[in-house]
């Protein structure tokens, strides 16, 4: 059971590792209203005055968000502090450190711990220069690539409630939009006017008011493929075939065609080819230190 529970724990503590979520402490000092010389007493415990040196030494190895607690409400934040403090020091003067299952857990947790410590340390140290960061643009500029569009909407739906107007219009199903949308889309290769047809039939109205005239969308943003698919595909002044989505059919005109400049993407492309190699490092490390495992039945793992 203690062994289960224990492997428990680990695969936890390895998933939270591989995700890199544990946060490691950052030295800062707690915000304070005015600036105090190093030696002032700011909290006294049990009799014992304790500077601001002291104290700000103490907090350096907290977490952001514990000295955001100290700064809102550092009475508590203080008492919990020093009681753990006080606790610790019992524990070790009872020498419970050296002894299972502590000795196990804070093992197992300063591992964890550098580890951590290790990620972040080779993470800040990745070197991206600004040639590598150009040379990559230039290498993959239709990454960077741009799409003015204007669109038609044609909205189904396949259980049309009845309209409470008699004379309101009456919802399409998805083959009636269909049929809909290729029509207007034959039109439109014809040479037909997108203006002109967006303003009768698109049923967005607020693009339709505007000729169709809808967004300029860059590869990296978080529109639906298909949309995105069909959107780049086309050339300046094309007009793509009618792309079915959930509740409609979208005919979508591509009116200019652009790069985002290297200036505009630049902060990106750093960010970018830091992740890729720290990633390849990673991997790397993985790849390592494979684990071959002898005797899956010692871990509880049924064949």
């Amino acid at each position: 059971m203690k062994r289960n529970l224990f492997l428990s724990a680990l695969a936890l503590s390895l998933a939270a590792f591989a995700q890199q979520q544990i946060p490691l402490p950052q030295a800062a000092a707690p915000a304070a209203p005015a600036e105090l010389p190093p030696d002032t007493i700011v909290v006294t415990v049990a009799g014992k005055g304790y500077t601001a040196k002291q104290v700000t030494e103490m907090l350096g190895g907290l977490p952001p968000q514990a000295l955001a607690q100290v700064s809102a409400n550092p009475q508590p934040a203080m008492e919990s502090l020093f009681l753990i403090r006080k606790l610790s020091d019992e524990a070790m003067a009872a020498k419970l450190e050296t002894q299972s299952p502590h000795k196990e857990a804070i093992e197992a947790t300063t591992r964890q711990y550098l580890a951590n410590a290790m990620v972040q340390e080779h993470n800040n140290k990745v070197v991206v220069t600004p040639a590598e960061q150009e040379a990559y643009y230039q290498k993959n500029k239709d990454r960077y690539e741009t799409a003015s569009i204007s669109v038609i909407y044609i909205a189904y739906s396949n259980n049309p409630a009845a309209p409470a107007d008699p004379k309101a219009k009456k919802p399409l199903t998805e083959t009636e939009a269909k049929s809909k949308a290729e029509k207007i889309a034959a039109e439109l290769k014809a040479g037909a006017d997108f203006a002109k047809l967006a303003q009768e039939n698109s049923d967005d109205k607020e693009s339709a008011a505007k000729g169709g005239a809808y967004a300029t969308i860059k590869r990296s943003e978080n529109f639906p493929p298909a949309i995105k698919e069909a959107v780049f595909k086309l050339e300046a002044g094309q007009v793509s075939e009618p792309v079915r989505q959930a509740n409609g059919f979208y005919i979508l005109k591509r009116t200019a065609k652009n790069v985002q400049p290297y200036l505009e993407v630049r902060d990106q492309l750093f960010q970018q080819l830091k992740n890729e190699k720290f990633t390849t490092w990673m991997q790397e490390l993985r790849k390592n230190n494979a684990v071959k495992i002898e005797k899956p039945e010692f871990f509880g793992t049924k064949r």
